[in-house]
């Protein structure tokens, strides 16, 4: 019989491409396991996510003959990519641009109390007084009445390729149209127009004034909490439906895209700058549908 010889084990090759592992992680309530990707066996778990990467690092330098530090780099298991592919997600835009006459641009004209345009958006093509140079993906434009604040309205603006993409010429709930600027046409954007807008509930758990309604116009205006917007369940569904659609109010409307949707644009080059945040969706027995409004009266200069 052949007696065995043990052999020292050679060093474990992983793909490590230009100081980046790519690795998949595992994070559920009160447990985190991360794994590099093609190789399950070298893993760590912990308590907290950054306690299991501690732990896979310190895994892999005993394991691997490295020279240089490297970083890890997480793709999303399928479980992660269906679950944002039925997300649904706000676009909105870093740059802003300036215009003026909000009047000229609503069916009923605007309202200097509430500052507001009023009614829908009329058929006046869009007219720019001024444009940020720098903008690549996204504009949010600015009405400047008579003074410089209490403003409540702003349009959006979208790259056209980004439109094309997201095919909004064709979606029943979506209007795109050319703008210009300082009475020359904008190759590059389009404005989004709310065909029929999906309105923003209030969720049950917010206490106290919520918003405003104006004194001369009684509009209402929700003071949203920072970084968050929600929708209903039948908005939700209408989305998802459509691809694309506006939330909101006609004269501060906001884009809102399927997570499916999402995926085709975040890589282009003219999406850059484009903020993509998840939507809290609302079941009818969560909507608060009596919130605390206080009065808006004019501004006293």
């Amino acid at each position: 019989m052949k007696k065995k010889t043990l052999t020292k084990r050679s060093p474990l090759k992983l793909p490590i491409k230009d100081g980046v592992l790519a690795c998949v992680k595992d994070v559920r309530k009160g447990r985190a396991t991360v794994w590099v990707d093609k190789h399950a066996d070298v893993k760590a778990g912990a308590a907290t996510l950054k306690e299991a990467e501690e732990l896979l690092v310190e895994k892999i330098w005993s394991l691997c003959d490295l020279d240089e530090p490297f970083a890890l780099r997480y793709k999303s298991t399928k479980s992660e990519a269906v679950e944002n592919l039925g997300k649904i997600f706000r676009i909105t835009a870093n740059e802003d641009a300036d215009t003026s006459s909000p009047g000229d641009y609503f069916t009923k004209g605007f309202c200097p109390t509430c500052q507001s345009g009023l009614g829908s958006r009329n058929a006046k093509i869009l007219q720019l007084d001024f444009l940020e140079k720098k903008a690549k993906s996204g504009l949010l434009v600015r009405f400047q009445p008579y003074h410089k604040y209490g403003l409540r309205v702003g349009m959006c603006l979208i790259h056209a390729d980004v439109c094309k993409a997201l095919k909004l010429n064709s979606n029943p709930l979506l209007e795109v149209r050319e703008v210009t600027a300082k009475g020359k046409p904008m190759g590059n954007f389009r404005e989004i127009i709310g065909r029929q807008l999906i309105p923003c509930p209030i969720p049950l758990a917010r206490q106290g004034r919520v918003g405003g309604v104006c004194s001369k116009c009684r509009a209402e205006f929700i003071y949203h909490e920072v970084g968050k917007e929600y929708i209903c369940d039948d908005g939700a569904a209408l989305i998802r439906k459509y691809g694309a659609a506006a939330i909101g109010a006609a004269t501060r409307p906001t884009l809102c895209v399927t997570g499916k949707n999402w995926k085709r644009i975040e890589k282009l080059e003219s999406a850059r700058g484009l903020l993509a945040e998840p939507v809290s969706i609302l079941a009818k027995s969560e909507i608060n549908h009596r919130p605390k409004l206080e009065k808006i009266w004019p501004l006293k200069l």
